[in-house]
C-alpha cells in the first residue's frame, strides 16, 4: 500500500472537477480508540472539517461505522451528512430515507444471543456487551490476555446454535466479536447502495468515492471499491485490500484538511 498522503498528487489529479463522496470509518479512523466504546469522541478539529466538508459544493459526507446509528449520529453531531450504523445495517442521509437491511426475526435472534451473552459475560473481568438493536458486540480489550480465551468459548457456545441454523452470524473486528441478523449486507453493501443514488445525482460531472478504514469490517468496503476508486487502510495492517494508507487519526485529518483546500481552491 502506498501511502496516501505522499500520493496526493495523484488523488487531486483524480478529483479535480468532479463530485466527491467521503466514506470514512468512525473508531480508529476519525475518533481515537478508546478503552470502551462510550471513552471514543472526534475531536473538535475533525469535526469542524466534517462540517465544512459536507458544506461544500459537490461533496458528500457519509460516516460509516459498526456502532448503532444513533449512536455515531450522536458522537459526530452533524446535519447533512450521511450516517451509516451496524456495519452497513442502517443508512440515513440527506435525500434518502432511512433504510434497515436486517428483517425483525432477524432482530430478534441477536437480541436471544445477546441475553445470553450478557448473563455470562459478568464473570470475565474487563467483557463488555454493546447493545446496537440491529446487532451486539463483545468487546475484550479490557480482557486479560490469559482469560481471552475464555471470552471466544463463551462466545462458542451462546451462538454455535443460532450460527448453526443460520439465525445469526459472526464477524471479527479490532478487539469485539460482532453478532448480526444474517442479512447478506456489510459496509461494501452499503457504500455501493449509496454510491448508486449519488452517482443519479452526479450527472456528467462524475463522481469520486473515497473511503477511509481502520478495521478488519472495512476491508468488506475495500474489496467494493477496488476498482477506480481511492481507499486507504488506517494503521499498521500489512495486509489490505486498499489501495493506499495512513499512519492514525491525525493524518486522516490531515488528508481531510488537504482534500478542502483543493475543493476551496477549485470551486
Amino acid at each position: 500500500m502506498r501511502h496516501l498522503l505522499r500520493s496526493w498528487g495523484e488523488v487531486r489529479r483524480r478529483i479535480a472537477g468532479r463530485d466527491a463522496a467521503l466514506f470514512l470509518d468512525f473508531d480508529g479512523t476519525l475518533a481515537p480508540i478508546a478503552r470502551t466504546p462510550a471513552g471514543a469522541s472526534c475531536p473538535a478539529e475533525t469535526r469542524a472539517l466534517l462540517r465544512r466538508l459536507a458544506a461544500a459544493p459537490g461533496v458528500t459526507v457519509a460516516i460509516v461505522s459498526g456502532r448503532a446509528l444513533r449512536d455515531v449520529r450522536r458522537r459526530v453531531g452533524l446535519r447533512g451528512i450521511v450516517y451509516v450504523g451496524c456495519h452497513g445495517l442502517e443508512i440515513e442521509g440527506p435525500g434518502m430515507r432511512r433504510a434497515v437491511f436486517a428483517s425483525r426475526e432477524g432482530r430478534a435472534a441477536v437480541a436471544k444471543v445477546r441475553r445470553a451473552l450478557s448473563r455470562a459475560a459478568g464473570r470475565i473481568p474487563g467483557a463488555l456487551i454493546e447493545d446496537k438493536g440491529c446487532s451486539c458486540a463483545l468487546h475484550y480489550r479490557l480482557v486479560a490476555a490469559g482469560n481471552r480465551p475464555r471470552v471466544k468459548a463463551l462466545l462458542r457456545d451462546a451462538t454455535a446454535g443460532a450460527v448453526r441454523r443460520g439465525a445469526v452470524r459472526l464477524k471479527r473486528g479490532k478487539m469485539v466479536l460482532e453478532i448480526l441478523p444474517p442479512a447478506d449486507w456489510d459496509k461494501g453493501s452499503a457504500v455501493l447502495w449509496i454510491e448508486e443514488r449519488l452517482r443519479r445525482r452526479s450527472g456528467a460531472r462524475g463522481l469520486v468515492p473515497v473511503y477511509i478504514g481502520d478495521d478488519l469490517t472495512d476491508e468488506a468496503a475495500f474489496r467494493s471499491f477496488r476498482r477506480r476508486r481511492i481507499t486507504a487502510r488506517v494503521g499498521n495492517a500489512r495486509r489490505s485490500d486498499a489501495r493506499y494508507r495512513l499512519r492514525d487519526t491525525r493524518e486522516v485529518r490531515r488528508f481531510l484538511d488537504l482534500f478542502l483546500a483543493e475543493r476551496s481552491c477549485s470551486r
